[in-house]
């Protein structure tokens, strides 16, 4: 990399997405290089860049003031400046300083949308101070006061947090709260290729209760390592970590006999369905057969006395 193109500043943070990259500088300043296509870079075009080329709108300086008018009546335009990146697969994001704590965004977030050639302000988050941003591979999560905000196309493996059943959305284009996560101060998100990370401040005293009430992820493999990262107990320990053993296999015992009973009920209510479709089937056919059956009798009786042969 031509470390001339920084312009002599000191870069602070780097975001990569599939095949490019954003760098910030210590003023705010965007520089982007790599796989152009869909306006991923922000340089209003679908060229590849293979040195860094700065992002037009987070180098503008303002207009200076005119003399000739009052001060009352000219009007201040703020630089805009980052202060946070992100990159997903085919788009870029970026968190401005103050006074706007805005999101802008360019690239592609799906197939069938819209791309932007260059950095515009994002229409899912207006309104909202953003404190916090992260990118998946086509899937958004936004930290901004109380509320955790996500969306993002389908396919999508759980990682916007809107819950599992019957009637709930997986995937959104329009942005949607995290109801779960409602109240609670996020204070840093992190979004993977199909999962998403959130930070909870449990100082503030909505925090823990919100957090009480969600499920704990405790995988086996997580137990394992975790088991292997201590280091080994003294002898006289041992009985305690026996217990902690025996109780930790009952609750996942616990917790699979739940989630049997659970689908066991669900198959239930399922096949109960089928069955209700299939009586109110056979009752409609029945009902159509003997409707014909009644349109059919004046023509049968007129014919049986016409040709009296055909009563039988």
């Amino acid at each position: 990399i031509d470390m001339s193109r920084f312009e002599g500043s000191r870069i602070v943070d780097v975001a990569c997405g599939a095949a490019h990259t954003i760098a910030m500088d210590d003023q705010g300043r965007l520089y982007s290089w790599g796989f152009g296509a869909y306006g991923r870079l922000g340089l209003k075009n679908n060229k590849d860049q293979h040195q860094p080329e700065p992002i037009e709108i987070f180098h503008e300086e303002p207009p200076p003031p005119n003399p000739d008018l009052p001060k009352f009546m000219q009007r201040q335009v703020p630089k805009i400046r980052a202060k946070k990146i992100t990159c997903g697969g085919t788009s870029s994001f970026a968190v401005v300083g103050e006074p706007f704590f805005s999101l802008y965004m360019w690239g592609i977030t799906k197939k069938t949308g819209e791309a932007f050639m260059y950095p515009q302000l994002s229409a899912n988050v207006s309104g909202w101070r953003i404190r916090s941003v992260a990118c998946g591979n086509t899937s958004m999560i936004v930290a901004s006061g109380r509320t955790l905000i996500t969306w993002g196309s389908s396919p999508t493996y759980g990682e916007l947090g809107y819950g599992s059943g019957e009637g709930i959305a997986k995937s959104s284009t329009v942005s949607k709260k995290v109801e779960d996560l409602e109240g609670a101060i996020c204070e840093q998100v992190a979004a993977g290729l199909s999962h998403s990370l959130a930070i909870v401040r449990m100082d503030d005293p909505k925090g823990p209760k919100i957090v009480e009430k969600l499920p704990v992820h405790d995988p086996d493999e997580v137990q394992d390592l975790l088991r292997e990262s201590k280091p080994k107990a003294a002898k006289k320990k041992k009985s305690k970590s026996k217990k902690k053993k025996r109780r930790r296999r009952r609750r996942r015992r616990k917790r699979k006999r739940k989630r049997k009973r659970k689908t066991k009920v669900l198959m239930i209510l399922k096949m109960r369905k089928i069955r209700r479709r299939r009586q109110q089937l056979q009752q409609k056919r029945i009902s159509e057969a003997q409707e014909m059956l009644s349109m059919m009798k004046p023509f049968i009786r007129v014919l049986q006395e016409e040709r009296p042969d055909w009563k039988n």
